[in-house]
């Protein structure tokens, strides 16, 4: 390989180094232990506690709340069907389908560390009555898709820097 090839490779590389870029990695939680108030046995709860094992290896999660160093309490959980679009004979042609999900994020006391956590997510869906059994499982998929849409913003929010400073906050209160 010649010279001319490797340089602008080069000169590429040392520039994301020289900007401060780095490879996105784990974003550990700021909490040692963790109870998450999520039903385990839904399929939301058990996808919420795999990428939280993913971001965060090592916090462990519990399930006794008295153990944890917080607590993520889902408070409220809502789907949503309104109907977008009607055709000429007063027949849906289109849905919109919404998640809405309220979060509360407490410490070991159960004082509050932040603000409750509103989380929301839609997306339309043409509608057909000739296809009934179809669009029922297209619905499930788009929920299910929205839900996961909101597990990732959920630990942007659980790792963002001020609920670093309110767990250290908590952590020195404790102390």
């Amino acid at each position: 390989m010649s010279i001319k090839r490797i340089l602008p490779f080069l000169a590429l590389l040392l520039s994301l180094a020289a900007c401060g870029f780095t490879m996105r990695g784990t974003t550990p939680l700021p909490f040692d232990t963790l109870y998450v108030g999520v039903p385990d046995n839904t399929q939301f709860g058990a996808e919420l506690r795999r990428a939280l094992r993913a971001a965060s290896p090592t916090t462990r999660l519990v399930t006794d709340s008295g153990e944890a160093d917080a607590r993520l309490q889902q408070v409220q959980r809502t789907q949503t069907r309104r109907e977008v679009s009607l055709d000429p004979n007063g027949r849906v042609e289109e849905y919109e389908l919404g998640v809405y999900y309220i979060f509360r994020l407490t410490d070991k006391a159960g004082e509050p560390l932040i603000p409750d956590i509103i989380l929301s997510a839609t997306q339309d869906m043409p509608y057909s009555d000739d296809i009934v059994q179809a669009k029922q499982g297209e619905m499930t998929l788009l929920y299910r898709s929205l839900e996961e849409s909101l597990i990732g913003r959920l630990i942007n929010r659980l790792t963002a820097p001020d609920v670093k400073a309110a767990a250290q906050a908590a952590r020195e209160a404790q102390d």
